[in-house]
């Protein structure tokens, strides 16, 4: 296996399924805000979820891109954090400030009160990017946020995991994790009174660690294996697909309902490298054309997750007060509208902020522009 000479954005397919997971989550959270309960639908319900596929992902692409330097002695853990820090922090400090101004502008126009958390010690914390440490009560500032501050955690640890990857089999690995996974969803239950799959501000480090783990076992595994036939790639890929739409339109959301993702992802990345390799012709131009617009979908993901919660607030409250709608109840009609506008504004903070942004912070902090 070469895993690691292919860049993270070269594996096509994993980057299609970022973009997939960042509009599940959109469609999740704007979901509440129509006349019909689209949150009856269970696979919307379950769009939360689609955190937890990130999760997973981060894991098997922080391993995939660095663990041979680290089995090698080649790793160093400051200019891996910079660099991690340089491909979040800039989107990340735009989208809190922005939501900071909506909030005043907001409560300056009389539309909304300012929230209870809008205070320093809340903005400083999400500046800081540790508001998922259990330092906070609340979600507070641009909410999906959290997340990243979960990443930053888990980057943090990411030598200790790969060390013990590195030092152990893979089957005590792989078990080490389910049992983590297991003990940490009891923990959650019993003691925080919340799900494992919902822990958000309170505590997300602990949804992050094992899903995080078993992403980077999952690279591990498929590293390990010799390269399975096309035939037998295809048949898995359209396999997990179809378990992960039946799994998530049909039960309510668990932890363990979530171990389907690796699946997926290797599947996927096994895809992807399997085409390198055999150097797959393109198709013709009007059936790529599809797959090329779900490819940038999937390189805007991260501006589309961050920046969604501003268009929530924005366009909905307009709506509701513009058309007289009652709170919550915007006819269903609205949500391609909106769901086109977030995605166009994803676009732009991709091509104005994130791109840009990541290569000043990187020629900052390591002191090159890669």
């Amino acid at each position: 296996m070469t895993g690691e000479s292919i860049k993270p954005q070269e594996i096509r397919t994993l980057t299609v399924l970022r973009g997939v997971a960042a509009s599940w989550v959109v469609l999740f959270h704007f979901a509440g805000h129509f006349d019909l309960n689209l949150k009856s639908v269970t696979i919307i319900a379950n769009g939360f979820l689609a955190v937890d596929l990130f999760f997973y992902l981060s894991g098997f692409i922080i391993f995939l891109v660095y663990f041979q330097g680290f089995e090698r002695g080649r790793f160093r853990f400051f200019d891996f954090i910079k660099k991690r820090f340089a491909r979040l922090y800039p989107v990340h400090f735009v989208t809190t400030v922005l939501i900071a101004g909506l909030f005043l502008v907001s409560a300056a126009a009389g539309i909304r009160p300012l929230p209870d958390t809008f205070n320093a010690y809340h903005f400083l914390i999400n500046i800081l990017m540790v508001h998922a440490w259990g330092l906070s009560g609340s979600l507070s500032f641009n909410y999906p946020s959290w997340s990243i501050s979960a990443e930053m955690f888990a980057y943090a640890l990411f030598p200790i995991m790969a060390l013990f990857v590195l030092k152990f089999r893979l089957w005590i690995v792989g078990l080490t994790a389910f049992v983590l996974l297991s003990l940490l969803a009891i923990f959650a239950r019993e003691w925080l009174g919340r799900p494992l799959v919902h822990l958000t501000y309170d505590f997300s480090i602990l949804r992050i660690l094992p899903e995080f783990l078993i992403g980077g076992w999952t690279y591990m595994v498929v590293r390990s294996l010799s390269r399975p036939s096309p035939t037998v790639v295809r048949i898995a890929c359209a396999g997990s697909v179809l378990v992960t739409l039946v799994l998530f339109s049909v039960w309510e959301a668990s932890v363990y309902m979530t171990l389907i993702f690796p699946v997926l992802i290797a599947s996927l990345y096994l895809l992807e490298t399997g085409r390198e390799e055999q150097a797959t012709p393109k198709g013709p131009a009007f059936l790529m054309l599809p797959y090329e617009s779900l490819v940038y979908l999937g390189k805007i993901s991260y501006s589309l997750y961050m920046i969604h919660a501003f268009f929530e607030m924005t366009c909905f409250s307009v709506i509701e007060k513009v058309f007289d709608h009652p709170a919550d109840a915007v006819p269903l009609f609205w949500l391609f509208p909106v769901m086109i506008l977030t995605f166009v504004g994803a676009a732009i903070v991709y091509e104005l902020v994130e791109k840009p942004g990541r290569k000043y912070t990187l020629g900052v902090l390591v002191g090159r522009k890669s």
